[in-house]
């Protein structure tokens, strides 16, 4: 017998391509690519270190870059708005090792000469 607390519910991400819009894709794809994963894994259940890692990152990127709500990017990828949060929190905190914080100022790079990025600033769930 299962209580309700034992349950693990998964949310139904809404994206297949055309819930994103054009600027969502583009920062997802940027990221994926980066990452070397494909984007469609973005959105499912994988939690491999690298899906896991630019999971995170694409929701970093469209919270502070292209201003998406938590809620909006909770939705995007069938996850829990305070999920999205811990992400943006983590990739700010990784972003103090010198490596990662290269990889991150690249797409970001990449982002504003595509014209979908408005450059770092802090996220805001």
């Amino acid at each position: 017998m299962h209580g309700k607390g034992n349950e693990r519910r998964t949310r139904a991400p809404i994206v297949a391509e055309a819930a994103a819009d054009t600027g969502e894709r583009l920062v997802i794809e940027t990221v994926a690519r980066h990452w070397c994963v494909d984007s469609g894994r973005l959105y499912g259940p994988a939690r491999s270190t690298s899906v896991a890692q630019a999971r995170m990152v694409a929701m970093y990127f469209l919270n502070v870059s292209l201003e998406r709500s938590c809620t909006r990017i909770a939705r995007l990828f069938g996850r829990h708005r305070t999920t999205v949060a811990h992400a943006c929190g983590k990739v700010e905190d990784m972003r103090d090792e010198p490596r990662f914080e290269d990889e991150i100022e690249r797409i970001e790079a990449e982002l504003v000469r595509a014209g979908s990025a408005r450059g770092h600033r802090h996220g805001r769930c």
